[in-house]
């Protein structure tokens, strides 16, 4: 599908994959609730719209790239909001990482408006929207599907179309779900193999912790991730309330919430999530920094 472009939500990842579009030839609209947010955006020559209405009515496709399933829910619905003012076959891409049972309701709401919603869990983080190889997992009618393929495919170059609405934000969910708890998994076994006199790097090594040799054991020792701890609690939040809807018992990922809550508690909800590490180290009086030993 060709046509004028919108994004709602210009935060880390909204901002970079209007860079990304742009360096493509496709200038997008902007909206986001912090103005602040686009400022540096129209510095580069994005038009910016005054609410989410507005950008619909001038938008052929707009993207959403919001925090929580909440903000998608304000953004879509109310007198000023994306459904009031939607142009007829217009399409709506959620790459919000969402709750797969709301981002079905938002596609009523979107249908119900003559537009078309695909919920389009992205993963790949700044860097991945930037360069267009983002991980993207999509929910919808594939009519829609086919037609957004060109949006699509400048952003991503792995792309799965999961079935109906709802399920590529279930995708990413399972996605979030598995990353997150091996993340910490592996940072408890790091954290071990230290106390018990190994060395952090060989330890990665064997274990092939290809994440953290990157973020914490490379050359240019921590690198932050850019994503906020309070984000992964909502991750882990989303998760748990597919688990419960579904039946599922999910006994390791329980463990891990409890864990992610004590972090968070001690280091605050705007911390990056390199800094659980920090607080692992503090607990086991270590330092995972690739010399070996306690200290």
């Amino acid at each position: 599908m060709t046509g004028a472009i919108g994004i709602v939500g210009t935060g880390r990842m909204g901002a970079a994959m209007w860079r990304r579009l742009h360096g493509a030839g496709r200038t997008a609209t902007v909206y986001d609730v912090e103005r602040a947010a686009t400022d540096a955006l129209v510095a580069l020559g994005a038009p910016a719209a005054v609410d989410p209405a507005s950008l619909a009515a001038s938008a052929d496709v707009v993207i959403l790239s919001l925090p929580r399933s909440s903000d998608v829910a304000a953004v879509v619905d109310g007198a000023k909001g994306l459904a009031a003012a939607l142009r007829p076959g217009a399409l709506v891409l959620d790459t919000t990482s969402g709750e797969p049972s709301m981002s079905a309701r938002v596609a009523t709401i979107i249908a119900d408006a003559a537009g078309a919603y695909l919920d389009a869990g992205v993963s790949g983080g700044v860097a991945g929207a930037e360069s267009g190889t983002l991980k993207i997992m999509v929910g919808g009618d594939a009519d829609a599907y086919a037609r957004a393929w060109p949006v699509l495919d400048l952003l991503g170059t792995r792309i799965w179309h999961c079935g109906p609405a709802g399920t590529g934000h279930a995708m990413k969910t399972v996605l979030n779900l598995a990353a997150q708890t091996k993340l910490m998994a592996e940072i408890e076994s790091l954290a071990l193999g230290v106390k018990a006199g190994l060395d952090a790097r060989q330890i990665a090594e064997v274990l092939e912790l290809a994440v953290w040799q990157h973020f914490l054991l490379g050359p240019d020792g921590r690198i932050p991730f850019q994503f906020v701890l309070d984000l992964v609690g909502k991750d882990f939040d989303v998760a748990m309330g597919l688990a419960a809807e579904r039946g599922v018992t999910v006994p390791v990922t329980s463990a891990a919430v409890q864990s992610m809550r004590a972090i968070r508690a001690d280091v605050g909800g705007d911390a990056d999530l390199m800094e659980f590490v920090g607080v692992v180290e503090r607990w086991n009086e270590i330092r995972l920094d690739g010399t070996g030993g306690s200290g």
